[in-house]
């Protein structure tokens, strides 16, 4: 019988590749280790930066976040949201949803040099932050289709916040709330003609407050004044503006100069005046100097339509205070 001979095997051969296996093992090794130094180095720069880089294999749509777990910057464990741009998508606050989703979009087709967006995020407890993320494509297939984006989030929440205590404390009186001179002056320049071809200006001084300010103490004064700031406000449409032009001062933008509607407006405003207020348990005797200037949207000067009303409010301080008077006597 014959019996077919085994090659003799290479031993050296096969002691090669089990050495070059080895070496192939232990450079995967030695990668992986490079590379969790080099997250946990880039955690430890970005710790209480609220920076968080992120990458995106756009093929999967897997999203990974390099330096905290997955959904915990929005107070989720990372198994109640998928790591996916759908998830990330399902966070995006609903009134920047369409511009944020689009803007992502336009740079996977190459639309944009990158991603970049400041927009709110909705959290687990409901609250929202704002997030400004930028991110851009860096690597593609053979055809040039995007395969994997990477970039970075930042919360500008405290940001945000400063600035529109900076755009409040611009345009709002700090004492009062209500706009200021130059708020009230910028809205009377936007006002619109094809809204209304005219409108009115009421210039509201009040009566006896030099008294109360000089008798109860300037403290006082503050708190009387804020109190009529927000009766005033109050009273007034939706469409009228109103702010504190300074001291004892308040003016009225009203978009109508319908006579009788000024009247009532202006009487809606005396009456709470007639009798005394009381304020912190004081009772107040003040009452409300009302002059009307109605004017022509888009070619009246405001300084001529408030000099107008401020005339007429010193006619109804010459006739007795606590009434109205526009800047040409009614008919």
């Amino acid at each position: 019988m014959d019996h077919k001979q085994t090659p003799p095997m290479d031993w050296q051969l096969q002691i090669e590749q089990i050495e070059q296996l080895e070496q192939l093992e232990q450079q995967n090794r030695q990668l992986h280790a490079a590379l969790r130094l080099s997250e946990a180095k880039l955690a430890a720069v970005l710790d209480g930066t609220n920076t968080k880089v992120w990458q995106l294999d756009v093929p999967s749509q897997k999203l990974k976040i390099f330096n905290a777990p997955w959904g915990a910057m929005l107070g989720y464990r990372p198994d109640e949201i998928e790591a996916s741009v759908s998830g990330w998508e399902s966070c995006l606050h609903p009134d920047d949803r369409a511009e944020v989703v689009a803007a992502f979009a336009a740079h996977l087709r190459g639309e944009t040099d990158a991603f970049e967006v400041e927009h709110r995020m909705l959290h687990k407890d409901g609250s929202s932050s704002w997030i400004a993320d930028r991110g851009r494509v860096v690597e593609f297939d053979h055809q040039g289709k995007p395969l994997r984006m990477i970039g970075a989030h930042r919360d500008i929440t405290q940001e945000k916040l400063y600035q529109q205590r900076l755009a409040r404390l611009i345009d709002h009186d700090p004492l009062t709330g209500l706009l200021n001179r130059a708020a009230l002056i910028k809205k009377f320049r936007a006002l619109s003609a094809t809204e209304s071809s005219e409108a009115a200006l009421l210039f509201i001084d009040l009566d006896n407050f030099k008294y109360v300010n000089d008798h109860y103490g300037h403290k006082f004064g503050d708190l009387v004044l804020c109190y009529i700031s927000d009766l005033l406000k109050s009273m007034l449409l939706d469409d009228s503006i109103i702010c504190r032009f300074g001291g004892d001062e308040f003016i009225i933008l009203h978009p109508s100069a319908e006579q009788a509607q000024l009247i009532e407006l202006a009487e809606s405003l005396l009456a709470p005046f007639k009798a005394p207020l009381r304020v912190e348990g004081e009772s107040i005797d003040i009452g409300l100097s009302i002059g009307i200037s109605v004017f022509t949207v888009g070619s009246d000067n405001f300084s001529d339509v408030c000099q107008r009303a401020d005339q007429a409010m010193y006619q109804v301080k010459r006739n007795g205070k606590n009434n109205l008077q526009f800047c040409s006597a009614i008919d």
